[in-house]
């Protein structure tokens, strides 16, 4: 009786994890990326305006989720804030800064 009932745990605990990781999977690749690079905004490929950036947003009808905003090593402070403004506009709060890639190798150790 005690095989069975490992079984049966191991069973479930088999579907949560396929479930959990098809979730996380499905999330990663529909993520909402919003690139910024030297007067640029790139969102699913394609070069927008600020005003298009919010129509496109606002078209994705998923103001609950998390955008992602990659910001290049040449964009503007003030470009920034116009995009951070219309990803606002465009309804969604949970907003995720990216910093250049490579970054991290710039940095100085700790001291």
């Amino acid at each position: 009786m005690g095989r069975s009932h490992f079984g049966l745990r191991f069973a479930a605990c088999l579907v949560l994890f396929v479930i959990t990781t098809g979730g996380v999977h499905a999330e990663a690749t529909d993520r909402l990326t919003v690139t910024v690079r030297d007067g640029e905004v790139l969102f699913h490929g394609a070069d927008l305006d600020v005003d298009q950036l919010q129509s496109q947003l606002t078209a994705t009808r998923r103001q609950g989720s998390r955008v992602y905003l990659r910001i290049g090593s040449g964009a503007k402070s003030v470009y920034i804030d116009r995009v951070i403004k219309a990803i606002r506009s465009a309804g969604f709060t949970d907003i995720v800064l990216v910093g250049p890639s490579g970054l991290e190798k710039d940095l100085d150790p700790p001291v």
